[in-house]
């Protein structure tokens, strides 16, 4: 049955997916350096604020969970403070899991501490020895307990993915007819004897199978001396910036890279084998699965931080209707990554503080495009990292300015601010002052344009708050979309 790209994504709505695999945390510190200590000539770092995220076979359950399945996290954890953390923001983030807590072995805690929008230096909390065989059938007894669709292996060679486990958790996936995937780690490919598709990037190609992977031609001869090793039915090749393929013993099919700009890779495998899983769980061909996924990877590079993304972001990607009676083709053009939700600006912009980046927030009805904004919104940008824009929604809009207005509707003022090289993201919001907007991003940096006092700017207390920065930058006289109008008669 050939279903279209729009029944596999209805079809992925509650499948239940098994992640097994090195379960992280990813714990971020920011501060600042002034000088240099005395004792040792390094720098000095003032702690400031505190993030904690998943990582590891975690990430892989959140862009699961993030694509309408239900995911269940399986591993091993630390009896330690770290251990309960990881559960909690599991249990916040509604992902079932399957996690054995273990004395005497902490949890694999990766942490970056930066200064400045800068990386100062990680530590690695970590045990790479593997379970001994108490740990491993405990674990084994945890994951038999659950009926998924979809086993996910997620080896980042903290201990947990070794062969023996790896041979029982298999035979028992193939007797109970789970399809199996694994993200690997391991140059010795033979360790996932029995998976139906291993999805590695190519130089973990090139490296175990001990060949160049740079052609396409290289590629289907190294996928092939891989595929000898797993005995499955392909190898999903994943090439960066030059796309992907897909190789079986008979054919092999490449897809170029969606991306237009990439921003950040960290994660990108994550979302492959997320969407690949998920759309062969829901009866797509593999040539279709990988297809989707090439267009989840093209939404996920453009933003910073391990990242994810949904069904409707896929669809916009690939040009189809989703939901069934979703947007027409012409709307769907005028989409763009860049344009989020509250929700959706509310997660990127904490990704981007995970990485250090100064966020900068400044808003408008940007409702005829004019040099003045481009000065305004190019100033603001300068400011910090990246530039998140509220934009005021048409009922918004009517509410400040009369019912003739706006000129523009939100979904094409959305589409040209996107559209510009100092925005970075664009949100919408519908009330008469963006005050909720800015609670819910933090940004580290307020700009308004005008002659405003910084006391009567909304927002500015809130910011100030939390430590950022209000700015008010002077605007070019005579461009506003109200005198333009005006001369317009």
């Amino acid at each position: 049955m050939n279903l279209s790209r729009r029944e596999i994504l209805e079809r992925m709505e509650g499948l239940s997916v098994l992640v097994l695999g090195d379960v992280m945390l990813d714990e971020y510190l920011f501060g600042d350096i002034q000088r240099v200590s005395p004792e040792a000539p390094v720098p000095v770092v003032t702690l400031g604020r505190q993030q904690f995220h998943l990582g590891g076979a975690g990430n892989v359950a959140s862009n699961l969970a993030a694509l309408g399945a239900r995911p269940i996290l399986a591993g091993a954890v630390g009896a330690d403070a770290d251990g309960q953390r990881l559960e909690a923001i599991l249990a916040e983030r509604k992902v079932e899991h399957r996690l054995v807590r273990l004395q005497g072995r902490p949890t694999t805690r990766k942490t970056r501490v930066l200064a400045r929008n800068q990386h100062v230096v990680r530590l690695d909390q970590e045990s790479s020895a593997p379970l001994d065989d108490t740990a491993r059938a405990s674990l084994l007894d945890a994951l038999k307990s659950t009926q998924p669709q979809l086993l996910i292996i997620s080896d980042y060679g903290k201990g947990v993915v070794s062969r023996p486990l790896v041979r029982e958790v298999v035979a028992w996936a193939r007797g109970q007819g789970i399809l199996i995937l694994v993200d690997p780690k391991s140059t010795d490919f033979t360790l996932y004897a029995g998976a139906d598709y291993v999805t590695p990037n190519a130089r973990e190609a090139s490296l175990a199978a001990k060949q160049p992977a740079g052609t396409q031609e290289e590629c289907v001869t190294c996928g092939r001396t891989l595929l000898e090793q797993t005995g499955g039915k392909g190898i999903l090749l994943t090439r960066s910036e030059r796309g992907m393929g897909l190789i079986d013993s008979r054919e092999a099919h490449f897809v170029s890279a969606r991306a237009r700009t990439v921003y950040d890779v960290t994660g990108a495998g994550d979302t492959v084998i997320a969407t690949f899983g998920l759309a062969l769980a829901a009866g797509a061909e593999p040539v279709e699965a990988m297809a989707l996924s090439n267009f989840a990877a093209g939404v996920v590079v453009q933003r910073v931080g391990a990242a994810s993304c949904t069904r409707e972001e896929i669809a916009r990607e690939a040009g189809i209707e989703y939901p069934a009676s979703g947007p027409s083709n012409e709307e769907l053009r005028l989409r763009s990554p860049r344009v989020m939700s509250v929700t959706e600006g509310a997660a990127a912009t904490e990704r981007w503080r995970a990485e250090g980046k100064r966020v900068v927030f400044t808003n408008g009805c940007f409702d005829i495009l004019h040099a003045g904004h481009v000065v305004l919104l190019e100033e603001a940008r300068s400011r910090g990292d990246v530039l998140v824009v509220g934009l005021n929604t048409d009922e918004s809009i009517r509410r400040l300015k009369g019912p003739t207005r706006p000129v523009q509707p939100l979904q094409d003022r959305a589409r040209v601010l996107a559209a510009l090289h100092a925005v970075d993201a664009v949100v919408p919001f519908s009330e008469d002052t963006p005050l909720n907007l800015v609670l819910a991003l933090r940004p580290d940096v307020l700009v308004k344009g005008g002659d405003y006092e910084v006391a009567t700017i909304v927002g500015a207390k809130e910011v100030q708050g939390w430590g950022g920065e209000v700015a008010v930058i002077s605007l070019l006289p005579n461009r506003s979309t109200t005198s333009l109008l005006q001369r317009r008669g």
